[in-house]
């Protein structure tokens, strides 16, 4: 695209230099061909002498990222060391992406329009500080920095991947081997060599070379994990239970993925696996003549999913959901809260552009106060937690 406008119709030979009418030319073009969509036209620009433009991959959302992090003064401390930067624009365009399909490495222009790039640019661009709520979330500090120290606490030998058996160590353990495994086998985006010389002795070659997640795959994974309930983790944990991968939960499956979880759950609850089978069915409110459990089936109740996923597979999730169930206590001592700032007469004001992007379940508003208290759930509440936490343990470190 820009090729063909780098030529000039005077004696200008300077290559870096484009002429008015060329490149009046090639926008009237752009803008006719996109029907006046900014992002369309982004989107054509960014891809523009691709291999492969009907989609655009993530070198190229890169491009734009970078360019923002390096020279928006919210993010000047980033600059040194550079590979922080880098993490931190590896996280930024893994989250852009998992927000259209989490096993997707690929954006389409329906999908890239539905991002609204232009106006998250817009929105960083008014941002002064990179930890304020009118940065985006998905260019938010706080989120970056509990991605990367969860990453940096499991990554034990500091070779910037996590395998399954990293990934079991993952809060505590709360996942089962099997579906470490299988995140890893679907999802992990590097390859490693088995350093276990008993496969070797054995000739068992099966797990040799052994996937990987790379920081980029572990952002996806941590955001699946926290936030179950949303649209792209039920399709990611979906995959991973699909273990045919034949688009469909078999009772055979689900009594695969039970069996790694059972004794787990012997100290909460025990449930034979007919039992389990009608718990599943009354809480997802399938047909009981229906055998297999489809996408479809967990997309029509996220909330239901979300409990399915932690009832399978994650321990200590699911232990959260039973005392928070049963205990009032705990369920008001786990509540997170978050006070917005009412602008009036601003069209961005964070109740317009804050409460689309965090999951509440109430929100009650202090006219007097001009405040709107909102309850965090999902990623948004565990990035709350996780960075309070993240500040007091330096507190402490700093203090000793």
């Amino acid at each position: 695209m820009i090729d063909s406008v780098v030529e000039f119709d005077g004696e200008e030979e300077d290559p870096g230099v484009i002429c008015w009418s060329d490149f009046k030319t090639v926008w009237t073009d752009l803008f006719l061909e996109a029907a006046g969509n900014l992002d369309t036209i982004a989107y054509r620009i960014l891809t523009a002498g691709s291999e492969h433009p009907t989609y655009m991959v993530a070198k190229e959302l890169e491009l734009v990222v970078r360019e923002v992090v390096e020279f928006h003064p919210a993010f000047e401390f980033l600059r040194d060391p550079s590979s922080f930067q880098d993490r931190y624009v590896d996280t930024i365009v893994s989250r852009l992406f998992s927000s259209n399909a989490m096993h997707s490495r690929r954006l389409s222009l329906p999908a890239f329009r539905k991002l609204s790039l232009l106006h998250l640019l817009s929105r960083v661009e008014r941002s002064v500080n990179c930890l304020d709520l009118s940065m985006p979330p998905v260019f938010s500090y706080k989120d970056f920095y509990v991605i990367y120290c969860r990453f940096w606490k499991m990554d034990t030998d500091r070779d910037q991947l996590l395998t399954a058996c990293d990934l079991e160590r993952y809060s505590d353990s709360a996942l089962t081997s099997i579906v470490c495994q299988r995140v890893t086998d679907l999802y992990g985006s590097a390859k490693m060599d088995s350093d276990d010389p008993d496969e070797e002795a054995d000739g068992d070659i099966s797990s040799s070379p052994v996937k990987a997640l790379a920081f980029t795959d572990f952002v996806r994974f941590i955001i699946a994990a926290e936030d179950k309930s949303a649209l792209t983790s039920i399709e990611y944990w979906f995959h991973v239970l699909d273990l045919e991968q034949d688009g469909l939960i078999s009772l055979l499956e689900l009594e695969t993925v039970w069996a790694w979880q059972e004794d787990r759950m012997a100290n909460l609850e025990e449930y034979t696996f007919r039992t389990l089978l009608t718990v599943i069915w009354d809480t997802l409110q399938l047909d009981p003549d229906v055998t297999s459990i489809s996408l479809a089936d967990l997309k029509r109740r996220p909330i239901a999913a979300a409990m399915v996923f932690d009832l399978l597979f994650d321990a200590k999730a699911r232990e959260n959901y039973l005392r928070r169930t049963s205990d009032p206590h705990f369920r008001l001592a786990e509540a997170v809260y978050l006070d917005i700032d009412l602008v009036p007469g601003d069209a961005d004001a964070p109740t317009n552009a804050l409460c689309d992007e965090y999951k509440y379940l109430e929100a009650e508003m202090n006219r007097d106060a001009d405040k709107l208290r909102v309850q965090l759930t999902g990623w948004p509440r565990f990035v709350d937690v996780a960075y309070r936490d993240l500040l007091r343990q330096e507190s402490v470190e700093q203090n000793a």
